[in-house]
């Protein structure tokens, strides 16, 4: 199949949604980006999922295990970040590689954070390089303004969005590392692996059924 047209105000139309234009009957606007930008910009948006609800794993087993007020679920940005570093050195009081360990995620997480919020939330508008249509070429400018009037601006090039992409699948597999996986944690010591084995026998492991499986090939005939 070639590549879906990029352009136009009726956007890109991929997939199932050419079967039926009919009950499309507003059409499109979306922004005329690249196949492989849009790829890596859902990418973004999944991983941030995948990882803002792998820290809720963990967050809910320090609660459990500290005995501490269980009223984190409403808890966001900030406050939630601070929520988890406050609970960490009460679990891990003994063990300063993990509470470090889980400060740098966190803080990882705040800066890719603001990132993906303003790619995501923010308004934007496509810039094109002399290959038009390349993703190489294409910038996204990403604009808010905040609750206090002050307006933040980023430009995002393919390779930060990739990057992205990446760094929230890197956050996502190191929380779940921790709960799951201890002893492939790197710089942890052996009580904190304890430590954590412990933690992570409180809560449900992620079953290999519950990933997403490849369909089965299709036969040949017919």
């Amino acid at each position: 199949m070639s590549e879906p047209p990029v352009g136009g105000d009726k956007g890109i139309i991929v997939g199932e949604i050419e079967a039926d234009p009919s009950a499309w009957r507003w059409g499109f606007k979306l922004l005329p980006l690249p196949t492989k930008m849009l790829l890596h910009l859902g990418h973004v948006a999944i991983n941030w999922g995948a990882f803002d609800l792998a820290v809720s794993k963990l967050l809910g087993a320090m609660v459990t295990a500290n005995s501490t007020e269980a009223d984190w679920q409403t808890l966001r940005g900030k406050k939630r970040r601070s929520r988890v570093l406050r609970e960490s050195r009460l679990a891990f009081a003994d063990c300063p590689d993990v509470i470090a360990a889980i400060k740098q995620i966190m803080d990882d997480g705040g800066s890719a954070s603001d990132e993906r919020n303003l790619l995501l939330h923010g308004e934007l508008a496509v810039e094109f390089g002399p290959d038009q249509g390349a993703a190489t070429t294409v910038r996204i400018l990403a604009r808010t303004v905040r609750a206090n009037a002050t307006v933040e601006e980023s430009v995002f090039d393919f390779i930060r969005v990739r990057w992205l992409a990446n760094k929230l699948a890197s956050l996502h597999l190191q929380v779940s590392l921790l709960l799951e996986q201890p002893d492939n944690v790197p710089g942890i010591s052996s009580l904190g692996k304890s430590r954590l084995r412990a933690l992570g026998s409180t809560t449900r492991p992620t079953p290999a059924s519950d990933a997403i499986q490849p369909p089965p090939p299709q036969s040949s005939e017919g």
